[in-house]
């Protein structure tokens, strides 16, 4: 780790840039959201980060109870979504568990799933 003085910051132009902050990354706040046709439907904060044991908990207590009925839900590829048990959770309230490819070029894609089915 080197300590000494930061070779990046932000000043007025031509102005010496002053300041100190550690930006360890220390109180960090974490957040799982849910949309809904693009609407905000729910938000999880979490002050530990965001692994499989904490998204279980997230769509079991604070999102599932707010869907209606037989809900799609799109998530990405992070590891802690394929959790197999996540899974079955959801299908058992009820719900689908889609995942997106491994990589998506174009991020608008997902709004085509709306119109499927």
């Amino acid at each position: 780790m080197r300590w000494g003085w930061q070779t990046h910051g932000y000043a007025t132009r031509g102005q010496r840039c002053f300041g100190i902050h550690d930006w360890h990354a220390k109180g960090r706040i974490n957040v799982i959201g849910a949309l809904l046709t693009g609407v905000l439907l729910t938000v999880g904060l979490t002050s530990s980060k965001v692994d499989a044991d904490i998204f279980y908990l997230w769509p079991e207590h604070d999102l599932i109870p707010k869907l209606r009925p037989g809900a799609v839900l799109v998530m990405d590829n992070a590891t802690f979504h394929k959790r197999a048990d996540a899974g079955t959770m959801i299908q058992a309230k009820g719900h689908i568990p889609e995942y997106l490819p491994s990589y998506t070029r174009v991020f608008p894609a997902i709004r085509c799933l709306r119109f499927m089915g």
